[in-house]
């Protein structure tokens, strides 16, 4: 049974906390900032040394994954670098508390006062109460909106990949909250996508989806833009492809995909159709690496000969 104790607890600004949410930073970089704001702002501390290792294992992300979305936190001035690596200790990194610095994308206009709203009014001001109070609540109390999941997925304009949360870890029960949260990013990427309504019933198994929603995210990461996916063609193909292989092996097979650099693959601007046309050829190759690993040094030239 979970027991947090009140007397540990992370002191930091509440204007810092509402803002956040307000910048679209997809699921793996939400999970980094959490854990940097923990080890600084839960030890009064603007900074700490925090190592790659550290931080996989830390929000259970691997470790390539975390490298690469901690690269882009600091690129967009997000995180800033206090101090390089050295021979002995990991890089010190801290947030940038300055958000008008960051260089996301936000949900809102710049104009919104995010501290000073409150339930039915967006220019309430006068003193912080907590969110959930009765309707009845006087005006001047400064509490964070409101709004149902329906309206929370229809207003936001949050890209597809951000939907990356959805699988890790257990796959939610149908009709809790998280599946129901779930199933609305879901109906949005769809959406987005031109793709009709009905296409949602094509992806009842959690494993096709968290496969489509990991193809979507590796995309972005190597072109910086969303993929077009046809979710009712594309969700046929990987449930195929899905009978023979596990749904990890399909995401180490797209790590694969992605870092390729055959020109059919290329030209072909990485569909999944293509990839399941190159699979075999991408689990050969693997299969190839990973044999030449208990090889001799000596004796590779003769294996590939």
């Amino acid at each position: 049974m979970a027991n947090p104790q009140p007397n540990q607890f992370t002191r930091i600004s509440n204007e810092l906390m509402e803002m956040i949410p307000f910048y679209k930073f997809n699921g793996t970089q939400l999970r980094i900032l959490f854990i940097l704001i923990r080890y600084t702002y839960g030890y009064n501390r603007k900074d700490c040394d925090l190592s790659l290792s550290f931080l996989s294992k830390a929000t259970g992300i691997h470790k390539d994954q975390a490298k690469r979305e901690l690269k882009v936190l600091i690129d967009h001035k997000v995180v800033t670098v206090v101090k390089e690596a050295d021979f002995n200790t990991p890089r010190v990194i801290g947030l940038n508390k300055d958000y008008d610095q960051w260089l996301v994308k936000k949900n809102v206009p710049n104009n919104i006062q995010v501290a000073n709203m409150s339930p039915g009014s967006e220019k309430a001001q006068g003193t912080d109460s907590p969110p959930g109070g009765e309707k009845g609540h006087s005006q001047g109390t400064d509490s964070p909106p409101l709004h149902s999941e329906e309206e929370f997925a229809q207003n936001s304009d949050q890209p597809s990949n951000d939907a990356a949360p959805a699988r890790v870890g257990a796959d939610s029960p149908p009709g809790s909250e998280k599946a129901h949260q779930e199933r609305n990013v879901l109906k949005k990427t769809l959406k987005k996508n031109k793709v009709p309504n009905g296409t949602l019933n094509v992806l009842p198994n959690p494993a096709v989806k968290n496969v489509l929603l990991y193809y979507a995210e590796e995309f972005k990461n190597k072109f910086g833009e969303d993929p077009v996916i046809d979710w009712g063609k594309d969700g046929k193909i990987i449930k195929d492809l899905l009978k023979p292989k596990s749904e990890e092996q399909l995401k180490a097979y797209l790590d694969a995909f992605f870092k390729s650099t055959d020109d059919w693959i290329r030209q072909s601007n990485y569909g999944i159709g293509v990839f399941k046309t190159q699979i075999n050829k991408l689990i050969a190759e693997q299969s190839n690496k990973s044999q030449q690993k208990h090889i001799p040094r000596g004796f590779q030239t003769i294996y590939n000969a």
